[in-house]
């Protein structure tokens, strides 16, 4: 650890006027870095090493700064309803709380036929997406069905700025349902429940989970979400760290309430930290294939330091690793079935997967074709 210290001494002196005790930095290191020892990885450098040689996470931010926020500002909005191509026009699959289209009347099951007086057959997939999700504010109007054949006609305007971290939809004509997991929380497992239970009284075999830009959130959330899918008692993951203290594993103490259920897990670059090693999880115990593109490669868990002088040390503690062992950091989790997302493959909101059509999400349709 001695060689450590002038490396130390070095990023602090050019963390914008932080006077960081090095010595505490270091003791921080020894006592709670999530390998061995920094030590060997001090070697490196030849004097001009930067913290994040040492463990790509750690930072050291001055007094009185905050970490930048590494997602956009949310600038568009919807009409806070899902749809689904069918013969007859846009199936209403979903409806909000909250939502201008619950304010409209709109339900699950009714069928739009034209949008802003347009035959919905005659609109291009990029222009009907646009109608229910874009600039904030701006109306149009629908008419259809009801299940019942009675007509229905109104304005909608895009208005909701968000949607629930957990939310499904049974596919029109499939025994597939779709579920979308933006996050995991103390509450997440228990939503996965209560969606599940509606889906499958519904009639859905199997169910399409959408990770797509889950940034992660509860450890806890997490593992209890897995045990949902659990064929038995046994491990789901585990915390990886030189330090006993940050060393766990969770585990499901009995089968889970979907046991047998078929699953397919959609990936892309957004998928990090939990979210990785839910699916990772999941293929590893032969419970699904996942599809879509690779994930982040960030499994590690991050802990903040309050420095004596004033500022933050931000290190790695531990990692999240399968039952097996296998860790993805820097490598990610690569899909099994590989399919390109949407132009652009980003929305404005974490949260916003699938696009309005969800018809016209190619991962959703390509996940769909192989659980047939």
């Amino acid at each position: 650890m001695r060689r450590l210290l002038p490396f130390i001494l070095f990023l602090v002196s050019g963390c914008g006027g932080n006077s960081a005790d090095p010595r505490e930095i270091e003791n921080i290191f020894n006592k709670h870095g999530w390998s061995a020892s920094p030590g060997p990885v001090a070697r490196v450098f030849s004097g001009t090493g930067s913290l994040r040689s040492i463990d790509a996470y750690a930072v050291v931010s001055g007094p009185g700064l905050r970490p930048e926020r590494d997602y956009p500002a949310p600038l568009k909005a919807g009409a806070g309803l899902t749809l689904w191509e069918t013969a007859g026009g846009f199936a209403v699959v979903k409806v909000f709380p909250g939502s201008p289209a619950a304010a409209a009347g709109l339900k699950a099951g009714d069928i739009l036929t034209k949008v802003d007086g347009k035959p919905a057959a005659g609109i291009t997939a990029a222009a009907r997406n646009a109608f229910f999700y874009g600039q904030k504010g701006g109306e149009f109007s629908f008419t259809g069905s009801r299940k019942d054949g009675s007509a229905i006609s109104g304005f909608l305007k895009r208005d909701l700025g968000a949607m629930p971290a957990v939310w499904g939809f049974l596919v029109p004509g499939e025994r597939t349902a779709y579920l979308r997991i933006a996050s995991f929380s103390d509450k997440t497992a228990e939503a996965v429940k209560a969606e599940l239970t509606d889906l499958a009284a519904s009639g859905a075999a199997a169910v399409i989970l959408d990770l797509r830009h889950n940034y992660g959130g509860s450890l806890d959330g997490a593992a209890g979400t897995l045990g949902l899918f659990s064929p038995g008692p046994g491990a789901l993951f585990r915390t990886v760290s030189a330090r006993a203290g940050y060393v766990r594993e969770y585990s499901a103490k009995k089968t889970g309430p979907y046991p047998g259920i078929k699953l397919a897990v959609l990936i892309d670059h957004g998928s990090v930290s939990r979210a990785e090693i839910f699916a990772a999880s999941l293929r590893e115990a032969g419970r699904a294939f996942t599809a879509g593109g690779p994930t982040a490669g960030n499994v590690s868990i991050t802990k903040t330091f309050r420095l004596t002088k004033g500022g933050t040390l931000r290190l790695t503690v531990a990692r999240l690793v399968t039952p097996a062992g296998k860790d993805l950091d820097g490598r990610g989790l690569a899909p099994d079935l590989p399919v390109k997302d949407l132009p652009g493959g980003r929305y404005a909101f974490s949260n916003d997967f699938p696009p309005p059509l969800a018809s016209g999400d190619p991962v959703i349709g390509a996940a769909l074709a192989k659980l047939r």
